[in-house]
C-alpha cells in the first residue's frame, strides 16, 4: 500500500506544472488584432456589489498602440464611488491613442454621474466623445434616456493619449489606473419645474429662457451663483437647487427685502415706521399694522413710502378755519405763507360757502401744469363740497366774444360759442376736473348787492359741464371788507373799501372779463369791468375769459402752504 501511494504522489508532482500552464494559457486566450495595435485581455477581477459600477470595458479602437491587458473594478471612497479601468498599454508614437468603451450600470435608485476622471500617468491625458457624454452629465440608459436609475446602462467612450508636447516615437509601456469618480446628481428647479441636473460639488450654467425675469433668488446648498439674464451660473452645488423669480421691495428707495413671484411677505419698517404708508407696485392686497406691512400675491417690484397726511382737498381747506376764531367781519386768518395773508370767510348765503378773501390770500394751487387760485369750497354744486379754482397763470383769451353770432338765447353758458371752444382745453379734460351744473342766472341789472346776485344766479343752472367762468357774486364775495360792502351794489363795486386793495379776483391784466352770470330776459352777460365794477354787456362784445373748474371730491391735499412760491400740491 505504501508503494502505491508514493507512486500516485509522484504522478501528481509530474503533471501539476502542466495543469498550471494549461490554465494560464486559457486565461490569456488568443490575441485579437485591432486597427493599428494588438490587444491581450484578461478576466475582470471579482467586484463588490455597488449602486453604480463599471460592468464592462472593451477596446473600441487603437492607433499606434498595443493594449497588453485590461481589467476593471469599483471601489468606494468617502462620498465617491470610483470605477477603475486597469491595464497596460504600449504607445509607439506621439500620436498613439487607445479608445476605451466603458460600460457603466446604475443598480441603485439614485441618479449618478461622472464627476471627474483621474489617475492617468503624468504624460497622458484623456478626452471624451462629447456627443455621447460629458463630465458632470447624468448617466442614463443608452437606449432610454428617461431611465437614469435601476439598471440604466451607459457606454462612455474615453480616448487615452499623450498630452500635448509629451511622448516620443519610441515604444513606451504605461500602467493604466484610470479612475471614473461617480457622484450623485442634484435637481435644478425653476419654480416648480425641473429644468436641469448638476453633479454633487459641481458647477452648472442653466438658461431661464426668453422670458427670464429681472431678478431671481437661488435656494439650496452651493458655494455661489451669478445671474446675467437669462443664464444662472451655479458653483459648488451640494443639494437640490430651486431658482425663483423674485421682486424687490424698496422702502424710501432703499431695497429692504425680496419676495418670490406670486408670494406673500411681511416686512418690518423698523422703530421709525410711519403711521401710514403708500405702496405702489403689483400686489393683490396689503395690511399695515405699524411697523409691519403684509403684502399678498406680489407680482412686481414694490415701493413703500410714508403716506403724506393726505385728506380731501376740500376738507383740508375747511380744517384751516375749524379751530380758530374769526374777527368781527367773520374772517378767519390761519397761519399764512410767505408773501400772502391766509384769509377765508363763510359767505353767509343759504349754501354758506367758504371763500378766500382779501387782496392776496394764500390760495395758490398747482393744477394742470399751471398756477391757479382757489375761489373757495362750495356746497351748492353737488352732493359733496367741491373746491372751485380759477386760472391765475393766464386768461383763456384776452379778446373773445361770449357768443360770436349774437344769436338769441346764447347768453346761457353751455349753449354759446365761448364754451364750445373752452371745453376742448386740457383743464376741461383733466382727470381731476368735476363736471357740474353751473349757476348761470342773474338779476335784471347790476344795481344789486352780492347776496342778491347770488340768489338770482342759483335760480338757473346749466347742464353738467366741466369748465366755466367766475360768477359775478364770486367777485363780490372776494372782498375782505364785507361789513362795509354787504349793502353796496356790484354795479358800484369800485368804491375803495370794496375792491381796490381788497378784492383778489380783479385781474388787472385782463381788462374787461366775462362771467357766467347772465342778465335776465336779454342777450347780455355780466362782466368785471376795468373800473372794478360789474357791468352788463352784449354777448357779441369782445372781452377776456379766464377759465374756472371745480375739482373732484376725491382730489387730495399733498403739500404746500398756498403761497405763490409754495402753492398747494394736490393729487
Amino acid at each position: 500500500m505504501k508503494k502505491r501511494k508514493e507512486k500516485n504522489k509522484n504522478f501528481f508532482h509530474m503533471f501539476a506544472p502542466l495543469v498550471v500552464l494549461i490554465i494560464l494559457f486559457l486565461s490569456i486566450g488568443y490575441s485579437s488584432l485591432q486597427s493599428g495595435g494588438i490587444v491581450r485581455d484578461i478576466t475582470a477581477t471579482v467586484r463588490p456589489e455597488m449602486n453604480i459600477r463599471i460592468t464592462d470595458v472593451q477596446i473600441e479602437n487603437t492607433s499606434d498602440a498595443i493594449v497588453i491587458n485590461k481589467d476593471y473594478n469599483t471601489i468606494t471612497n468617502a462620498n465617491t464611488i470610483t470605477g477603475k479601468v486597469l491595464g497596460e498599454v504600449t504607445f509607439t508614437s506621439t500620436t498613439s491613442q487607445v479608445v476605451y468603451k466603458v460600460e457603466v450600470t446604475n443598480f441603485g435608485n439614485t441618479e449618478m454621474g461622472v464627476a471627474s476622471i483621474t489617475g492617468l500617468p503624468n504624460e497622458l491625458t484623456y478626452s471624451l466623445d462629447t456627443n455621447n457624454y460629458n463630465i458632470g452629465d447624468k448617466i442614463c440608459d443608452n437606449t432610454n434616456q428617461s431611465n437614469c436609475t435601476l439598471g440604466a446602462k451607459k457606454y462612455i467612450y474615453i480616448t487615452v493619449k499623450y498630452k500635448s508636447g509629451s511622448g516620443s516615437n519610441t515604444s513606451t509601456n504605461y500602467s493604466i489606473n484610470m479612475n471614473l469618480n461617480f457622484k450623485g446628481m442634484h435637481k435644478v428647479y425653476y419654480g416648480n419645474t425641473e429644468i436641469d441636473t448638476v453633479i454633487d460639488g459641481g458647477n452648472k450654467t442653466v438658461s431661464l429662457g426668453t422670458n427670464a425675469p429681472a431678478n431671481i433668488r437661488v435656494t439650496g446648498t452651493l458655494s455661489n451663483y451669478t445671474y446675467t439674464s437669462p443664464n444662472v451660473v451655479l458653483t459648488g452645488v451640494t443639494s437640490d437647487i430651486t431658482i425663483e423669480e423674485v421682486h424687490k421691495i424698496y422702502y424710501d428707495n432703499t431695497e429692504i427685502d425680496t419676495v418670490v413671484d406670486g408670494g406673500n411677505i411681511t416686512v418690518n419698517l423698523g422703530a421709525n415706521a410711519p403711521n401710514d404708508v403708500t405702496v405702489t407696485g403689483d400686489y393683490a392686497s396689503k395690511t399695515y399694522t405699524k411697523p409691519n406691512l403684509t403684502l399678498n400675491v406680489v407680482t412686481g417690484d414694490i415701493y413703500i413710502t410714508a403716506a403724506a397726511s393726505s385728506s380731501n382737498f376740500s376738507t383740508y381747506i375747511t380744517n384751516l378755519v375749524s379751530s380758530i376764531t374769526p374777527d368781527s367781519n367773520g374772517i378767519y386768518t390761519p397761519t399764512s405763507g410767505t408773501g400772502c395773508t391766509n384769509q377765508l370767510r363763510y359767505d353767509g348765503t343759504t349754501d354758506n360757502n367758504l371763500r378766500y378773501v382779501g387782496s392776496n390770500p394764500c390760495n395758490y394751487v398747482s393744477f394742470n401744469g399751471e398756477t391757479w387760485r382757489i375761489i373757495g369750497v362750495f356746497n351748492n354744486v353737488g352732493s359733496e363740497p367741491l373746491v372751485k379754482i380759477v386760472n391765475a397763470t393766464a386768461a383763456y383769451s384776452d379778446s373773445v366774444k361770449f357768443n360770436s353770432n349774437n344769436a338769441s338765447g346764447k347768453n346761457k353758458w353751455g349753449t354759446n360759442s365761448l364754451y364750445t371752444s373752452m371745453s376742448t382745453i386740457s383743464a376741461a379734460t383733466n382727470s381731476m376736473t368735476q363736471s357740474v351744473q353751473w349757476n348761470i342766472g342773474g338779476p335784471a341789472d347790476a344795481n344789486n348787492t352780492v347776496s342778491e346776485f347770488y340768489t338770482a344766479e342759483i335760480a338757473t343752472k346749466s347742464s353738467s359741464l366741466p369748465i366755466g367762468l367766475i360768477n359775478a357774486s364770486d367777485y363780490g364775495f372776494a372782498t375782505d371788507n364785507p361789513s362795509a360792502c354787504a349793502s353796496a351794489n356790484l354795479g358800484n363795486w369800485n368804491v375803495a373799501n370794496c375792491s381796490t386793495n381788497h378784492d383778489w379776483l380783479f385781474f388787472s391784466d385782463d381788462g374787461n372779463s366775462f362771467t357766467v352770470t347772465s342778465v335776465t330776459g336779454r342777450n347780455t352777460i355780466y362782466r368785471v369791468q376795468t373800473g372794478r365794477t360789474i357791468y352788463a354787456t352784449t354777448i357779441n362784445t369782445t372781452s377776456a375769459a379766464r377759465a374756472v373748474v371745480f375739482l373732484k371730491s376725491s382730489v387730495l391735499y399733498d403739500s404746500g402752504d398756498g403761497s405763490s412760491g409754495t402753492p398747494f400740491q394736490i393729487k
